[in-house]
């Protein structure tokens, strides 16, 4: 009985004691996305359903996940408790990326997956900023109004 005691303390400090690092590490390094969201004056439409798009997004990010939330014009949108802020968002402008790739190469070089959130279709995104620009991005098409 004391050798299964002795052996039953040191697996649970074991197995203990991995769960505690691998939680520490975890959070201390979390993965990163980067979601772009479109705010381009031809999103106006679809603007309240890409921002919701957004939120539910975020909110089936899992725990060591640090999702990152930029506007097509470079602005960072900051996240309480998978909440981001997007109230004050208007698209505004035309479609153009540049000044989100211009600011942001290091958080796009770290990030795991990236995600685009507009109204125009993944081929015409390619056709329109090159292929090789969004050759790694998911790209999520919120349905056009007519």
């Amino acid at each position: 009985m004391k050798i299964f005691l002795i052996w039953l303390f040191l697996s649970l400090a074991f197995y203990g004691g991995f769960g505690i690092y691998w939680d520490y590490k975890l959070t201390a390094n979390p993965r990163q996305i980067v979601i772009l969201l479109d705010a381009s004056n031809p999103m106006k439409p679809d603007f309240v359903e890409a921002k919701n798009s957004v939120r539910k997004i975020i909110s089936d990010v899992p725990k060591y996940v640090e999702p990152l939330v930029y506007t097509s014009k470079g602005t960072q949108i900051s996240i309480n408790d998978k909440n981001p802020k997007l109230g004050d968002i208007k698209p505004y402008s035309k479609r153009d990326f540049e000044k989100f790739f211009e600011k942001h190469q290091s958080d796009l070089k770290n990030a795991k997956e990236k995600i685009l959130i507009t109204n125009i279709s993944e081929s015409k995104i390619k056709d329109q900023f090159g292929k090789e620009l969004f050759s790694t991005w998911r790209i999520n098409t919120i349905k056009k109004t007519e």
